[in-house]
Protein backbone atom coordinates (compact mmCIF):
# COMPACT_ATOMS: atom_id res chain seq x y z
CA UNK A 1 0.00 0.00 0.00
CA UNK A 2 0.87 3.96 -0.34
CA UNK A 3 0.46 5.68 2.41
CA UNK A 4 0.89 9.58 2.65
CA UNK A 5 1.73 11.10 6.51
CA UNK A 6 1.19 14.72 6.71
CA UNK A 7 3.02 16.26 9.72
CA UNK A 8 6.50 14.76 10.54
CA UNK A 9 6.65 15.82 14.16
CA UNK A 10 6.08 14.04 17.20
CA UNK A 11 2.95 11.35 16.06
CA UNK A 12 3.72 11.80 12.18
CA UNK A 13 8.03 11.21 12.10
CA UNK A 14 7.44 7.44 13.80
CA UNK A 15 4.18 6.60 12.19
CA UNK A 16 5.78 6.99 9.35
CA UNK A 17 8.67 5.22 10.32
CA UNK A 18 6.42 2.39 11.32
CA UNK A 19 4.51 2.00 8.11
CA UNK A 20 7.82 2.23 6.09
CA UNK A 21 9.04 -0.68 8.03
CA UNK A 22 6.71 -2.10 7.70
CA UNK A 23 6.96 -2.99 4.17
CA UNK A 24 4.57 0.09 2.84
CA UNK A 25 5.26 2.63 0.29
CA UNK A 26 5.33 5.76 2.45
CA UNK A 27 5.69 9.26 1.61
CA UNK A 28 5.80 12.16 4.24
CA UNK A 29 5.26 15.87 3.99
CA UNK A 30 5.67 18.35 6.23
CA UNK A 31 4.34 22.54 6.10
CA UNK A 32 8.14 23.29 7.49
CA UNK A 33 10.97 23.73 4.95
CA UNK A 34 13.40 23.35 8.14
CA UNK A 35 12.11 20.38 9.21
CA UNK A 36 11.85 18.61 5.52
CA UNK A 37 15.72 19.93 5.59
CA UNK A 38 16.85 18.35 8.25
CA UNK A 39 15.20 15.13 7.55
CA UNK A 40 16.93 15.40 4.00
CA UNK A 41 20.06 16.15 6.00
CA UNK A 42 19.68 12.84 8.32
CA UNK A 43 18.05 14.15 11.63
CA UNK A 44 16.56 11.16 13.42
CA UNK A 45 13.65 11.33 16.00
CA UNK A 46 14.87 10.75 19.19
CA UNK A 47 11.93 8.25 19.35
CA UNK A 48 13.15 4.01 20.33
CA UNK A 49 12.36 2.17 17.44
CA UNK A 50 12.09 4.85 14.93
CA UNK A 51 13.82 4.50 11.85
CA UNK A 52 13.37 6.96 8.85
CA UNK A 53 14.90 4.84 6.04
CA UNK A 54 12.11 4.26 3.38
CA UNK A 55 10.31 7.18 3.62
CA UNK A 56 9.91 9.47 0.67
CA UNK A 57 10.09 13.12 1.10
CA UNK A 58 7.77 15.38 -1.22
CA UNK A 59 7.67 18.87 -1.15
CA UNK A 60 3.64 19.69 -1.76
CA UNK A 61 0.62 17.97 -1.00
CA UNK A 62 -0.47 17.46 -4.20
CA UNK A 63 2.87 15.62 -4.69
CA UNK A 64 1.92 13.18 -1.87
CA UNK A 65 -1.54 12.80 -2.57
CA UNK A 66 -0.25 11.88 -7.08
CA UNK A 67 1.91 9.23 -4.95
CA UNK A 68 -0.33 7.80 -2.73
CA UNK A 69 -3.72 5.28 -2.27
CA UNK A 70 -4.21 7.31 1.73
CA UNK A 71 -3.18 10.13 3.92
CA UNK A 72 -3.08 10.29 7.30
CA UNK A 73 -2.99 13.81 8.84
CA UNK A 74 -1.27 14.19 11.87
CA UNK A 75 -0.50 18.37 12.12
CA UNK A 76 -0.57 20.11 15.32
CA UNK A 77 -4.33 21.43 17.18
CA UNK A 78 -2.57 24.24 19.40
CA UNK A 79 -4.56 25.35 22.65
CA UNK A 80 -6.32 28.90 20.74
CA UNK A 81 -7.77 29.54 24.10
CA UNK A 82 -7.72 27.03 27.41
CA UNK A 83 -9.38 24.23 26.38
CA UNK A 84 -10.46 25.20 22.92
CA UNK A 85 -8.09 23.22 20.31
CA UNK A 86 -7.53 24.98 17.32
CA UNK A 87 -8.44 22.51 14.18
CA UNK A 88 -8.05 25.24 11.39
CA UNK A 89 -4.56 23.21 10.65
CA UNK A 90 -6.41 20.26 10.18
CA UNK A 91 -8.95 22.03 8.13
CA UNK A 92 -6.93 23.43 5.48
CA UNK A 93 -5.13 19.80 4.98
CA UNK A 94 -8.18 18.02 4.38
CA UNK A 95 -9.28 20.88 2.42
CA UNK A 96 -5.86 20.59 0.21
CA UNK A 97 -5.85 17.20 -0.18
CA UNK A 98 -9.65 17.35 -1.42
CA UNK A 99 -8.52 19.49 -3.97
CA UNK A 100 -5.91 17.41 -5.18
CA UNK A 101 -7.55 14.17 -5.42
CA UNK A 102 -10.05 13.26 -7.72
CA UNK A 103 -12.30 11.43 -5.44
CA UNK A 104 -11.98 8.33 -3.87
CA UNK A 105 -8.84 9.06 -1.61
CA UNK A 106 -9.10 8.34 1.92
CA UNK A 107 -7.76 10.61 4.27
CA UNK A 108 -7.68 9.59 8.20
CA UNK A 109 -7.52 12.20 10.66
CA UNK A 110 -4.92 11.18 13.12
CA UNK A 111 -4.60 15.04 14.84
CA UNK A 112 -6.68 15.54 18.03
CA UNK A 113 -9.71 16.91 16.65
CA UNK A 114 -13.04 17.99 18.39
CA UNK A 115 -16.29 15.55 18.67
CA UNK A 116 -18.51 16.36 15.27
CA UNK A 117 -14.91 17.88 13.26
CA UNK A 118 -14.54 14.98 10.97
CA UNK A 119 -18.35 14.98 10.30
CA UNK A 120 -18.45 18.48 9.67
CA UNK A 121 -15.69 18.43 7.35
CA UNK A 122 -17.38 15.55 5.48
CA UNK A 123 -20.69 17.47 5.00
CA UNK A 124 -18.32 20.31 3.90
CA UNK A 125 -16.58 18.58 1.17
CA UNK A 126 -19.44 16.11 0.22
CA UNK A 127 -16.78 13.06 0.96
CA UNK A 128 -17.46 10.34 2.24
CA UNK A 129 -13.65 8.88 2.80
CA UNK A 130 -12.49 11.69 5.48
CA UNK A 131 -12.63 9.00 8.48
CA UNK A 132 -11.28 9.78 12.17
CA UNK A 133 -8.52 7.55 13.61
CA UNK A 134 -7.10 9.03 16.92
CA UNK A 135 -4.30 7.69 18.46
CA UNK A 136 -2.71 7.53 22.01
CA UNK A 137 0.61 7.47 22.47
CA UNK A 138 2.59 9.28 25.11
CA UNK A 139 6.39 10.66 24.21
CA UNK A 140 9.64 8.18 24.62
CA UNK A 141 7.41 5.25 23.28
CA UNK A 142 5.58 6.42 20.18
CA UNK A 143 6.28 3.36 17.84
CA UNK A 144 5.35 1.18 20.63
CA UNK A 145 2.19 2.87 21.50
CA UNK A 146 1.26 3.06 17.99
CA UNK A 147 1.97 -0.92 17.10
CA UNK A 148 0.51 -1.89 20.84
CA UNK A 149 -2.48 0.11 21.19
CA UNK A 150 -4.82 -0.06 24.14
CA UNK A 151 -7.59 0.41 21.85
CA UNK A 152 -7.78 1.30 18.02
CA UNK A 153 -11.11 3.61 16.74
CA UNK A 154 -11.41 4.44 12.98
CA UNK A 155 -14.82 6.34 12.27
CA UNK A 156 -16.42 9.16 11.55
CA UNK A 157 -20.10 9.67 13.29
Amino acid sequence: MRIGVIGLGRLGYPMACMFSQNGHAVYGYDSSVERTQALRSGWTSPEPMCHFDGVELVDSIEALVAATDLAFVCVNTPESEPGVLDCGRVADVVRQIDRASSGGYTIAICSTVMPGGCRSLREELGASDVVASPVWIALGSVVHDLTHPPVLLLGCD
